[in-house]
């Protein structure tokens, strides 16, 4: 075979390969024999149809199977002879040539990119101070009488905002079919019960005409018709005072006490924000101040495995992933994950400088860690190691520990200035946004 380097562009190294025919013809005898061996053709017991016939029916396939045996021999001596470790497996595109002639391919390779030389590490950021206020304290608290909430039967009359269970029976039915509704009491809905169940109590029946279909999207919209409806039962959702019993439900001896719980969780929060930023600005600014290819093969996989978590997310949600304009958002999100495969070069490339690595004192210290803050007493660090070895998850383990190295030692070199949180954006009665910071003209 004869290999030529054509191109090198970014992190893609090209190959003309070509195989002589009389090369492929030395491999032919012996896949003719495996194709004849599991061929079926008409008028012949498998296994005996004549070889030419073979050759002439199978002919594709053939050099196929005969260069898929000699391109694994061309990649390991390119990877020798130039010395190439490529990042993802090598491919194949524009083979060319009919049988008993020479074949003609080009194989890519995908190598790590080259980084410029990293002279200055030291960076210039800014990043928002952010700052925990009484309101972000009462509004925890809020959110915390929330989940304390409880629904209990109510025996009045149902008041707005309550839970109506109600049983219905559409009238003028050959086959009367009663349905239960689960409603909200609420006067202003756009549904045909709703409104009718403000005052109701348990038991109260009472008949609605729907002269066409209402509800909208609502899974529970009703057909045109005359029902009977019958209360069956009201609940109303009642949260706790803000008081002594209410902070005992969340562990605490007062309500002072749960404010100062909640006030140093908002700041250990913050304080997780702030280092993230930081963490994100200087890996910002060294990849704008030093440039470099990456790989795209990797930056596709990337932008995949994105698109595949935001998919999961918006599933979580309620919203159908197949409704969104994916080729719009991918477009966008290429830059992102090409980013993120920067980051990953520009990490390892910083760590192999520095000398940065993940020793067994890490690894150890980051399973008695993780085993520390299980539920479980007994779990040792021991047992959490053997499970990420049997995971394979060791050698993915020494990459966070080394990168966590590495963005310590460049967030230790940053001179960060903060700025204030920007409050958030007021509407006007139109609609229309405004921050409230400048004189009426």
């Amino acid at each position: 075979m004869d290999i030529q380097p054509k191109s090198r562009e970014g992190c893609v190294r090209t190959f003309t390969v070509t195989f002589p025919a009389e090369e492929l013809a030395g491999h032919e005898d012996e896949i003719v024999k495996k194709v004849r061996s599991e061929a079926t053709i008409k008028g012949f017991r498998p296994g005996k149809a004549p070889a030419d016939l073979i050759k002439v029916r199978f002919s594709k396939l053939i050099r196929e199977e005969i260069l898929e045996k000699l391109l694994p021999e061309a990649v390991d001596k390119i990877r020798k002879d130039h010395g190439i470790r490529p990042v993802v497996d090598p491919y194949v595109k524009d083979m060319e040539g009919e049988r008993g002639e020479s074949a003609v391919c080009e194989i890519l390779f995908e190598v790590p990119p080259a980084l410029p030389e990293l002279s200055d590490l030291s960076t210039e950021i800014t990043i928002v101070h952010r700052e925990v206020t009484p309101e972000d304290v009462d509004r925890n608290i809020e959110a915390l009488r929330q989940q304390a909430a409880s629904v209990r039967p109510v025996e009045g009359a149902a008041e707005e905002g309550d839970y109506a269970e109600v049983h219905l029976l559409r009238k003028q039915q050959r086959v009367p079919k009663p349905a239960t509704l689960h409603r909200v009491v609420r006067k202003d809905s756009g549904h045909a019960l709703d409104s009718r169940l403000s005052g109701k109590k348990a038991g109260d029946v009472f008949t609605i005409d729907v002269s066409e279909e209402v509800g909208g999207d609502d899974k529970e919209s009703l057909a045109a018709g005359e029902y009977e409806v019958r209360v069956h039962r009201v609940l109303r959702r009642e949260m706790p005072e803000s008081d002594e019993d209410f902070a005992k439900h969340y562990g605490m001896q007062s309500l002072e006490d749960l404010k100062r719980k909640v006030t140093a969780d908002l700041n250990a929060r913050a304080e997780v924000l702030s280092r993230q930023e930081k963490e994100a600005r200087v890996v910002e600014e060294l990849l704008r101040r030093y440039p470099f290819d990456v790989p795209p093969t990797l930056v596709e996989r990337q932008l995949r495995e994105n698109a595949d978590e935001m998919s999961q997310d918006f599933a979580r949600h309620g919203i159908d992933p197949e409704s969104l304009q994916w080729d719009e958002m991918a477009r966008s999100m290429k830059t992102d994950a090409a980013l993120q495969v920067g980051r990953f070069f520009l990490l390892e490339e910083i760590a192999r400088r520095e000398g940065l690595e993940a020793g067994e004192e890490d690894l150890d210290g980051y399973f008695e860690q993780k085993a520390a803050a299980s539920s479980r007493p007994d779990l040792s660090g021991a047992q959490v190691r053997a499970a990420y070895e049997k995971e394979n998850r060791l050698g993915s383990l020494r990459t966070f520990i080394r990168h966590r190295k590495v963005l310590d030692l460049l967030v230790k070199n940053a001179s960060v200035t903060m700025k204030a949180e920007e409050p958030p954006q007021q509407e006007d009665a139109d609609g229309a946004h405004s921050d409230r910071s400048g004189t009426d003209q």
